[in-house]
């Protein structure tokens, strides 16, 4: 099962409406089981047998089994690429190595490897740490911690961006705090008062009868679901307890009570 093209034809009875496409999930190293939606890595074994929506196959691999050699670095595995894809959708018919290698430097040349709507494509920490496939460093500060703090990897070297501020770090070192130095090195970064905004949501009333798969990668938010804040005077959450504040409501004022409650 290390060959893509061998573990991409073990899906032939993959659900068509299923939430993931089968070639994202032979791509990230995984066969199907034929069991229900669970897929099994040739290399490592961990199972995954939940998907949703918007849920990316390699960091769903990565955050199963954040150890397996093919999730750390895939070319220096055993695995068989069936078309080389690099992390910018970028495809070449030559050798896995030389393709990522020239795709880089050619990523390098036009746009510095970095993309042109970040906030669009690394908008979630998924989405962001997908872009970790071929971090050199996961021994000094790992990708989640990276992603959450906002960054995706530029594919050269250490060197990360904010998916915000489009400040870029690099030089990292053994106990460094990606989201405090993200913080002290652009302090007026937009993706603290998104956080800021998030925060609120957690903060806020969440829907009761609405749960996610564990291990989904989604939130609610992602899957159009709106989340909502109590009222401040519960009192007041119906109308007739808003009509009852308006007792003494002069009777020579057009507006009634039973309009304004």
């Amino acid at each position: 099962m290390n060959v893509e093209e061998t573990r991409l034809r073990t899906f032939t009875d993959w659900p068509v409406n299923a939430a993931v496409d089968a070639a994202r999930i032979a791509k990230a190293g995984f066969y199907y089981t034929g069991h229900a939606l669970e897929v099994q890595c040739f290399l490592c074994g961990v199972k995954i047998s939940d998907w949703n929506y918007g849920d990316q196959a390699i960091a769903r691999h990565r955050l199963a089994e954040p150890t397996c050699p093919f999730v750390q670095n895939p070319s220096s595995t055993c695995n068989v690429h069936l078309i080389p894809i690099n992390n910018f959708g970028l495809a070449s018919s030559s050798s896995t190595e030389t393709s990522q290698d020239n795709n880089i430097v050619e990523c390098q040349s036009t746009n510095p490897c970095q993309n042109k709507e970040p906030q669009k494509e690394y908008r979630t920490v998924s989405q962001r740490l997908q872009s970790f496939i071929n971090w050199p460093i996961s021994s000094i500060v790992s990708p989640e911690k990276l992603a959450k703090a906002g960054f995706y990897y530029l594919q050269q070297d250490d060197e990360v961006q904010c998916t915000y501020c489009g400040g870029v770090l690099k030089k990292w070192e053994l106990g460094d705090d990606p989201e405090k130095k993200h913080k002290d090195t652009f302090p007026d970064c937009d993706f603290y008062l998104h956080q800021d905004g998030i925060n609120k949501q957690k903060n806020s009333l969440y829907l009761t009868n609405v749960k996610l798969m564990p291990g989904a990668t989604s939130n609610l938010s992602d899957l159009g679901i709106q989340i909502h804040t109590t009222p401040k005077k519960p009192q007041c959450a119906t109308y007739e307890g808003r009509l009852s504040t308006f007792r003494g409501w002069p009777a020579n004022i057009r507006q009634t009570p039973e309009i304004l409650a």
